[in-house]
């Protein structure tokens, strides 16, 4: 996304026309829209999005350690947590993080 002088548009640029965008969408459909779905995912923040994760690992973890005597053995899915087979599903160049629920 651009600014008027075509350079990249800030952050804040980007928020204010989003904001925008979503007052014109509700004004124009309020009286037709009786409920609305709020998509978290489109606008992510990846370096908190990677904190996040670190907490739910370390919680994940605590447990394994805390309960080892009764755990055998744990599976996680696929080779690291850069890939997973939910990013783009369903929406398209979407990063999805599946250890975030």
């Amino acid at each position: 996304m651009s600014n008027d002088n075509g350079k990249e548009a800030s952050r804040e640029l980007v928020l204010e026309r989003l904001k925008q965008h979503v007052k014109v969408v509700c004004d124009r459909y309020k009286d037709i829209v009786y409920a609305w779905d709020v998509v978290n995912e489109a606008i992510e923040d990846k370096s908190e999005m990677l904190s996040l994760q670190a907490k739910v690992y370390d919680d994940i973890f605590s447990v394994f350690k805390e309960y080892k005597e009764f755990i055998t053995s744990v599976t996680f899915w696929g080779i690291s947590d850069r890939y997973t087979w939910k990013d783009n599903f369903p929406v398209r160049g979407r990063k999805d993080w599946p250890m975030l629920m």
